[in-house]
C-alpha cells in the first residue's frame, strides 16, 4: 500500500512553504517503489505575492539534489503548485523498511511586509511503505534421526511460497523442494547418524528461501537444530566359538582341563562409528579382544561365553553362547599289589613267581576315549621292563581285580609297574617286588647277607625290615640311568655327578643331589624331595605321586636367584620395553620357586643410569592366571612418576607403544622416557 504525507514551514505570517511526498509503483519482488515530491506555496487570506519573475527550486531526495525553476506570484487565500518530482526505483533495506529526508529549498526573493526574503526552505522525512520480505523460522518439532521432523515458517506475505533445505556435518545440502507455504513436514536420513561417528547428537542446518513466484525475496535464513541418533542405532556382534584343541570335534563335547575356548567376535558398526573396545567372558576371565585363545578350561557343565562390543558412540552390542564341558580325570590305578606264589598263584613267600593284582578306571569321554593297560616288571638290577599288554582289556573303561602271574627269582627284587594309557594322558603307578622273605638270609658268595628277605646287595647288609639305626645309616647312590619316577620306597639316596651321569625325569642338570623319598597318604602317595647345594647356589625342589601319575616338580626355595635376563648386554643398557621390544627368559616363571622381580632404573643421556632403581614383583600364580595379559607397572620415585604396560607371559614379557611415552593426567604427569628396564630376576 502506498503511502504520503507531507511538512511546511511557515516562514513568513500569511506565507507557508508546503512539500508533499506520496509513494508509488511498490515493487515488492525488487524491494523498490517510487516517490514523488511535490512544493506548494500558501497564502492566508489577505496575503499575496506579486511577481512573475523566474525563481530557483530545488529538491534533496534521498541524498540526490534535483533542480527548476518556477514562477511564485499568487492570489490572497490561494495554493500555487511549484514544482512536482518523481524519483522512480528507490531500493528500501533488506529487511523491507525505507526512511528517505526530503528537503526543499526556493531562492524566492520577494519583499513581503517589507522584509526582503532571499530564500525559504522546508524539510522532513517520508516513511515508505514497510515491504514484505524474506520469511522467518517458527517453531521446530521432531528432533530424532530417522524420525519425522515439522518445520514451521512464518511468512510476511501470504502469497509467498518457499524451498527448504537441510544439512547435517559435512553432508551436502539435501533439497526438501519448493512451493512450500507455511510448515513442512520430512523424515531425517538414518544415513544422517554417520556424520556422527564419535556422538549421540550433532547439529542439524535449516535453509529457507523466500519465493514470490519464481524470484527470491530477501537473504535465505539459517537456523540450527540439535538432533538424536536414536537409541536404536548401536553396534552388534557374532560370536564363534570353537575347540582349539580339537578334542570338541573327536569326543562330541569338550574336555574339562584340556579343551580351549577358540574365540572370535565379530562386530557390525552401526552408521560409521569404529568399536573402540571389547569384552568378552570366558573361562572365567575377561579378555579385552575380538580374536583369542582360553586357557584349558576349568569348570564342567554349561559354560558360557559372552562379548560386549562398544563403538565411539559408547552404544553396547552383546552376544552369547554357551558350549557343554564334560569332566575329565587322568587314567586312576585304585589298587595294586603284588605277592610271592608259586606258578599256580598259591601264595608262597619264597615262591619263585609273582603274582600282581590290580583295578584301573579310565574317563569314557562319550565312549570315545581309548584305554590300554600295560604291566612291566624287571629285576631292581636290570635296566630293561618286560611288558604285558592286556590285550583283551583294551577300550574297556573300568577293570577289576586283573591279574597276572610271571616267573620272579626269589632272590632278586623286582620293581613292578602298571601303565594305564588314554588318548590324553597316561598313569604310571610303581611297586616293588621283594625277595623271597626269610628271616636271615647267607649269600652264597659269603659276601652279604639279608634280614627279612634275601640278600642281595654284594658286600652288604639288605633289610626288609623296618630299621632304626641309633648310629646313622649310609645313603643309597643312585644308579646311573635311574628313572626318578620309579624311586618310590622312602628312603635317602644320593646322586653321582650330573655332569657324568644321566637320570630320567630329575630337575637337576649339574652337579649332585640328595634325593629324599617319604610316604604322603595312606593311598599310595609319594613326595620326593631333592636338595641341590654347592658354595654359590642352594636349591630345593618337590613333587607329588598320587591318583596314578606323579606331578611336576616345583622348585620352592632358591638361595641365589636366576637372573632370567640381563639388558647390560644392549647398547643401552635396558629397554623401554615398547611394542617392538620383547624379553626371552632364560627359564619361564613357572619354573621359579615363587616368581619375578623385575628392575628398572633411570634413562638419561642415551644409557641406563644405575640411579632411581625401581623393583616391581610378579608373583608366579599371577602368571599362571593371567598368563599374556597386561600388567600395570607404577615406577615411583621422589623425581619422577612413570608407569609401563607390560603383557607378562611363562616365558616372555612383550612391551606396549605407549611406554616410551610422557603424558599427564589429572596433573600428574608421567616421564615414561624416563624409566628402562634392566634385569628380570627369577626368585
Amino acid at each position: 500500500m502506498a503511502t504520503s504525507g507531507s511538512f511546511s514551514n511557515t516562514f513568513k505570517t500569511g506565507w507557508t512553504l508546503v512539500v508533499e511526498w506520496a509513494e508509488s509503483n511498490v515493487d515488492v519482488a525488487n524491494n523498490q517503489s517510487d516517490i514523488t515530491i511535490t512544493a506548494k506555496l500558501k497564502t492566508a487570506s489577505g496575503y499575496t505575492i506579486n511577481s512573475s519573475a523566474s525563481k530557483k527550486i530545488s529538491f534533496t531526495i534521498n541524498g540526490t539534489t534535483y533542480s527548476s525553476t518556477c514562477t511564485v506570484g499568487v492570489g490572497s487565500g490561494q495554493t500555487k503548485t511549484l514544482w512536482s518530482k518523481t524519483v522512480s526505483n528507490i531500493t528500501h533495506n533488506s529487511d523491507g523498511k525505507k526512511s528517505i529526508a526530503v528537503s526543499c529549498k526556493l531562492d524566492i526573493a520577494v519583499t513581503l511586509s517589507g522584509q526582503y526574503i532571499s530564500s525559504v526552505s522546508a524539510s522532513g522525512t517520508a516513511t515508505l511503505t514497510n515491504i514484505a520480505r524474506a520469511s522467518s523460522f517458527g517453531t521446530v518439532s521432531g528432533n530424532t534421526i530417522g524420525g519425522k521432523m515439522t518445520v514451521n515458517i512464518t511468512r510476511q506475505n501470504s502469497s509467498f511460497t518457499h524451498q527448504l533445505w537441510y544439512k547435517v556435518g559435512n553432508s551436502a545440502w539435501y533439497d526438501l523442494g519448493t512451493g512450500i507455504g507455511t510448515s513442512k513436514e520430512f523424515t531425517i536420513d538414518m544415513a544422517t547418524c554417520s556424520q556422527f561417528p564419535n556422538a549421540t547428537s550433532g547439529t542439524l542446518q535449516l535453509c529457507l528461501r523466500t519465493l514470490s513466484g519464481t524470484t527470491r525475496i530477501g537473504s535465505d535464513v539459517y537456523k540450527n537444530i540439535t538432533v538424536y541418533v536414536p537409541d536404536s542405532v548401536k553396534p552388534s556382534c557374532t560370536l564363534a566359538v570353537t575347540d582349539a584343541t580339537g578334542y570338541a570335534d573327536k569326543y562330541g563335547a569338550y574336555i574339562k582341563g584340556y579343551s580351549k575356548f577358540a574365540v572370535v567376535v565379530t562386530p557390525t558398526t552401526a552408521y560409521g562409528s569404529a568399536i573402540a573396545s571389547y569384552s568378552v567372558k570366558a573361562n572365567g576371565l575377561t579378555y579385552s579382544k575380538a580374536n583369542f585363545t582360553t586357557g584349558a578350561l576349568n569348570s564342567t557343565g554349561t559354560l558360557k561365553v559372552s562379548a560386549t562390543v562398544k563403538d565411539n558412540r559408547g552404544r553396547s552390542g552383546s552376544a552369547e553362547t554357551s558350549r557343554s564341558v564334560i569332566d575329565y580325570s587322568q587314567p586312576k590305578v585304585t589298587e595294586l599289589k603284588v605277592k610271592r606264589c608259586n606258578e599256580d598263584g598259591t601264595e608262597n613267600i619264597l615262591g619263585e613267581y609273582a603274582q600282581v593284582t590290580f583295578s584301573a578306571i579310565v574317563t569314557a569321554l562319550n565312549n570315545l576315549n581309548s584305554a590300554k593297560y600295560t604291566l612291566e616288571y624287571k629285576k631292581k638290577s636290570e635296566a630293561t621292563y618286560t611288558a604285558i599288554t592286556f590285550d583283551s582289556y583294551t577300550g574297556v573303561y573300568s577293570v577289576n581285580e586283573v591279574s597276572y602271574i610271571f616267573e620272579a627269582d626269589s632272590g632278586s627284587t623286582y620293581d613292578v609297574r602298571i601303565i594305564v594309557k588314554d588318548d590324553l594322558a597316561t598313569t604310571t603307578k610303581p611297586t616293588v617286588l621283594s625277595t623271597g622273605a626269610v628271616l636271615m638270609h647267607w649269600r652264597a658268595d659269603g659276601k652279604g647277607m639279608g634280614l627279612g628277605k634275601v640278600g642281595e646287595i654284594e658286600n652288604g647288609l639288605d633289610v626288609g625290615y623296618v630299621i632304626r639305626a641309633n648310629e646313622g645309616f649310609i645313603n643309597i647312590t643312585l644308579p646311573e640311568n635311574t628313572d626318578l619316577n620309579d624311586v618310590v620306597q622312602p628312603n635317602t639316596y644320593v646322586s653321582i655327578d650330573r655332569n657324568v651321569l644321566t637320570y630320567k625325569n630329575c630337575p637337576v642338570t649339574s652337579g649332585t643331589f640328595s634325593l629324599e623319598v617319604a610316604s604322603a597318604g595312606d593311598e599310595g602317595q609319594i613326595v620326593q624331595t631333592i636338595t641341590y647345594t654347592s658354595k654359590a647356589e642352594f636349591r630345593i625342589w618337590k613333587r607329588f605321586y598320587h591318583s596314578g601319575s606323579w606331578g611336576d616338580w616345583q622348585q620352592i626355595y632358591s638361595v641365589a636367584g636366576n637372573v632370567l635376563w640381563d639388558g647390560s648386554t644392549l647398547e643401552t643398557g635396558g629397554y623401554y620395553m615398547t611394542a617392538g621390544h620383547t624379553v626371552t627368559l632364560t627359564q619361564k616363571v613357572s619354573e621359579q620357586p615363587h616368581g619375578i622381580t623385575l628392575i628398572f632404573s633411570l634413562y638419561s643421556n642415551g644409557a641406563a643410569s644405575n640411579a632411581e632403581i625401581v623393583e616391581y614383583t610378579v608373583l608366579k600364580k599371577s602368571v599362571s592366571l593371567f598368563g599374556g595379559c597386561g600388567h600395570s607397572v607404577p615406577l615411583l620415585t621422589p623425581w619422577r612418576n612413570g608407569i609401563k604396560y607390560l603383557y607378562i607371559h611363562d616365558d616372555k614379557i612383550v612391551g606396549h607403544e605407549k611406554n616410551n611415552a610422557d603424558f599427564t593426567i589429572g596433573g600428574i604427569t608421567y616421564s615414561n622416557s624416563a624409566f628402562v628396564l634392566r634385569y628380570v630376576i627369577g626368585w
